[in-house]
């Protein structure tokens, strides 16, 4: 009898993910089912094709418009903005700072070919957790609170990065602008 390798089983994975996946580059929707490693068992409603150029743009001006009550509030402030503006300057130009080892089979969604692992960029707009996760309680400086909540008037706030093995896809399925992957 013949064994089938995690080699080949994750080709064959990688297969039929690409296969579900080859026509969707208009898909503007994914439900992800996903545990993530601290044992958090969620469902997402996810917004696929954003333009995460426009969105960081958009923030910096916010940011730039932002009062601050206090100096710490002004220091994270100010370390928030060029954070943003270094990663309008690197991450966001491809030529700068290309993808390696990556297959794009969508705007949203890249494949590691070393790693067989999936990879979604893109917005969270609906989360409902089933099993809570376990999670180390952090003691956090006043400047890193402050951070925190100057980022929740910012559309970055909402994105999420997915990464799942192939081994985790469970079912993936897609139709027109509509793609659900259940992951464990």
């Amino acid at each position: 009898m013949t064994t089938m390798t995690e080699n080949t089983a994750n080709q064959i994975v990688r297969n039929s993910v690409f296969s579900y996946l080859k026509d969707t580059e208009s898909a503007q929707f994914c439900y992800l089912k996903y545990q993530n490693e601290a044992g958090e068992l969620s469902t997402y409603k996810l917004l696929l094709n954003v333009n995460f150029t426009n969105l960081y743009k958009d923030d910096l001006e916010t940011l730039k418009n932002l009062p601050t009550m206090n100096e710490i509030e002004k220091k994270a402030k100010d370390e928030l903005m060029k954070s943003i503006q270094k990663s309008l300057d690197t991450e966001f130009q491809h030529s700068k700072n290309p993808t390696k080892n990556m297959t794009t089979i969508h705007k949203s969604i890249k494949f590691h070919d070393e790693k067989d692992e999936m990879y979604l960029h893109c917005i969270s707009l609906e989360k409902k957790i089933h099993v809570a996760g376990e999670y180390k309680s952090v003691k956090s400086s006043e400047k890193t609170i402050a951070k925190k909540n100057l980022k929740k008037n910012l559309k970055q706030n909402k994105i999420r990065f997915f990464r799942i093995n192939l081994n985790q896809i469970e079912r993936i399925s897609a139709n027109g602008h509509r793609i659900l992957i259940v992951a464990a």
